[in-house]
C-alpha cells in the first residue's frame, strides 16, 4: 500500500490506514517500537504488560481474597495435590479482583471442581 510521508513538527508523519491498523492489532495511544532496518522502517505495536500473581494480586483489596480454615488444609495438603489447589486458590482471588467482592467457596471433589 502506497502513502504519503507529511511534515509534522519538526518530524515527518506517515498515516498507518485502519486496514493496515487492524491487521496487526494496533490500536489509538498505543506504544510502539520503531526501527529502520536494511532500509525498511519497522513499527512494531508493544503489547500488553505480562503481570505476576504477585502484581494482580496486589491490587486487590485485603478484604477481596479471603483464605478460610478449608482453603488452609487445602494448601497444607500432600504434595501431589498442592499445584492444582493452589491454582483453586489463585482463580478464586483473580474472579474476586475482577468483580470487586469477597469471593464465594470452591468445592473440590474427585471429579474436579464443583
Amino acid at each position: 500500500m502506497e502513502i504519503i510521508v507529511k511534515k509534522w513538527g519538526n518530524s515527518l508523519a506517515a498515516r498507518i490506514p485502519k486496514a493496515i491498523a487492524d491487521m496487526i492489532d494496533l490500536h489509538l495511544n498505543q506504544k510502539i517500537d520503531i526501527e529502520a532496518k536494511n532500509g525498511q522502517i519497522i513499527i512494531t505495536p508493544i503489547g500488553k504488560k505480562a503481570y505476576t500473581m504477585d502484581e494482580l494480586l496486589n491490587q486487590c483489596s485485603p478484604e477481596s481474597v479471603r483464605i478460610d480454615d478449608e482453603d488452609k488444609a487445602w494448601l497444607n495438603d500432600d504434595p501431589e495435590e498442592l499445584e492444582f489447589r493452589a491454582l483453586c486458590v489463585s482463580l478464586m482471588a483473580a474472579s474476586a479482583c475482577r468483580r470487586q467482592k469477597p469471593c464465594g467457596s470452591i468445592v473440590l471433589s474427585d471429579t474436579g471442581i464443583m
